[in-house]
């Protein structure tokens, strides 16, 4: 065996016929003319062949544990392998700690698997300890401050753990760091205003207050704007008590050298289209997008003109 199967000596090592028993490798099955055969690599193929045969026997053993941790090593997308490992760790009545601390060293290499996340989920659910798991989910946050997954995981962690209390103290940390993160908006949006949770007069205008200041520290960032719309959409708020706001940063008659901020002319377009009298002004702010402030989704604003025009008959 020369030093390119040195693979195998690893493989030979995880499957351990001699203290475990013998196993047949089943080798997938694509066919005698397959269209379109998946060229693996040989040593990922071999392992999952013999993975096969372990799930054919339905083994519940140390072997499968190693299996799977070397399967998943090289590729973390493989749901079913996650499936069968969560299988094989229930059986064994493994340490739950001990494979939470394996995903974690898992994480850095493959941050963004979803299928890592949920399996985190699994264990979490049945650990039943968050106490360290925020100071983690912060480290890879600082990482990568747009992870889809690791926000959702935390979101379902808030959920189940009943953290609501000390997550906006965080968010607006995160926030202060980085005010165009459009996850840690969403994710504010979701503590604050989540379904089934009573929001009082006070809470709404702070938040609202809230979204006005980062406006004004940036006026063209979509994110505040779209955390607005969001709040003033769920509770049926009307648009128009913006108007003045929005009229701070966008113009229907705009000076040449105008400072002009796309997401208030919009809201202004929305605003003036509720009212069957201020129509024209509605397509005006349109038009303004249209020709310079947002020429990119001309398409979109042109559309939002002909519903306007339809509204009108």
């Amino acid at each position: 065996m020369d030093a390119s199967d040195s693979w195998k000596l690893e493989l030979y090592e995880i499957l351990d016929f001699e203290n475990e028993g013998a196993l047949d490798p089943v080798s997938q099955d694509e066919g005698i003319n397959p269209i379109a055969p998946i060229a693996y690599p040989l040593y990922y193929s071999e392992a999952m062949a013999y993975l096969k045969a372990v799930m054919i026997k339905d083994e519940m053993s140390e072997r499968a544990m190693r299996l799977t941790a070397y399967i998943i090593n090289m590729n973390p997308a493989h749901y079913t392998i996650w499936a069968y490992r969560m299988k094989v760790l229930i059986n064994l009545k493994k340490d739950l700690f001990q494979e939470l601390l394996w995903v974690e060293q898992l994480s850095k290499l493959h941050p963004k698997s979803y299928q890592l996340w949920h399996y985190r989920q699994f264990l979490m659910d049945m650990y039943g300890d968050p106490s360290m798991e925020l100071n983690f989910l912060a480290e890879v946050l600082q990482k990568d401050s747009k992870n889809y997954h690791v926000w959702s995981y935390r979101q379902w962690l808030t959920e189940r753990f009943n953290l609501w209390d000390v997550e906006l103290p965080y968010i607006d940390l995160f926030l202060k760091q980085d005010i165009r993160n459009n996850s840690a908006w969403n994710y504010r949006f979701y503590i604050v205003f989540r379904d089934h949770h009573y929001v009082s007069d006070d809470t709404m205008k702070k938040e609202i207050e809230y979204c006005k200041d980062a406006i004004a520290f940036s006026p063209q960032n979509s994110s505040p704007w779209l955390y607005l719309r969001g709040i003033f959409e769920k509770y049926n708020q009307n648009l128009s008590f913006l108007e003045p706001f929005c009229l701070q940063y966008a113009s229907l008659n705009p000076d040449e050298n105008q400072q002009m901020s796309s997401e208030a002319l919009e809201f202004l377009a929305d605003i003036y289209s509720l009212n069957n009298t201020s129509i024209k002004d509605a397509k005006k702010a349109l038009q303004l997008l249209i020709d310079k402030y947002d020429t990119i989704r001309k398409k979109y604003w042109e559309y939002k003109i002909l519903l306007l025009d339809r509204k009108k008959e």
